[in-house]
């Protein structure tokens, strides 16, 4: 596994479930940010991942709703045997971020602890999905 270093921070909780909807792609490291027709609220990028996942450093914009999984209707696809079809949901509600695990088979990870059902993000929090870890940062700005 190639790997990064990532920081940690974390907003206060809340409560709900937001349905996935479909709106950013991947961009490679040092490339442009493709985010949708709005401004892009925050990316992940990725710090550790294996030979066949995405490349450290890749950045994926953030929209308000991305749904993160295996399979190609969500917003976040990533390609590794360890993570579900719809593994996660990461949303931005209020002032905060939020992960929810979606029953997946290996888990959702924020920094080292498992997610049980939903778990706020703060910028420079490090998620795992499968056996890739991200870190949430800002949005570059434009």
């Amino acid at each position: 596994m190639r790997t990064a270093s990532a920081s940690s921070s974390s907003p206060n909780a809340a409560t709900g479930s937001v349905p996935p909807v479909a709106g950013s792609e991947p961009v490679a490291a040092g490339g442009a940010s493709v985010a949708g027709a709005g401004a892009s609220l925050g990316r992940l990028i990725v710090t550790a991942t294996t030979d066949d996942g995405p490349a450290t450093g890749t950045n994926y914009p953030l929209d308000a709703v991305n749904s993160i999984g295996r399979d190609v209707n969500n917003s976040i696809v990533i390609d590794d045997t360890f993570v579900s079809a719809d593994h996660a949901l990461l949303t931005f509600r209020g002032r905060a971020w939020y992960v929810e695990d979606r029953g997946s088979t290996n888990g959702t990870w924020v920094n080292g602890n498992r997610v049980a059902t939903y778990l706020p993000l703060g910028y420079g929090d490090e998620l795992q999905i499968g056996r890739i870890r991200m870190r949430l940062e800002r949005a570059r700005p434009t």
